[in-house]
């Protein structure tokens, strides 16, 4: 199977023995992990919250 290889230099295409169905699947369970983690994250609660308040939000941890 040939695809796209991740930036960071060398050729543009690079050879995997993986199938398209597996990377995908894997592709997407990376992005629904990071999506998780973020979207119960207090402080999105309370930006979310301060927008639908007309306020500004006070976030629990300023550093995020």
């Amino acid at each position: 199977m040939i695809g796209l290889a991740a930036a960071g230099g060398g050729s543009v295409w690079s050879t995997s023995s993986a199938p398209l169905g597996e990377l995908m699947e894997q592709a997407i369970a990376i992005m629904m992990e990071a999506h998780w983690r973020s979207a119960v994250h207090p402080d999105r609660i309370e930006g979310i919250g301060a927008f639908n308040d007309d306020r500004n939000p006070t976030f629990q941890d300023p550093d995020y």
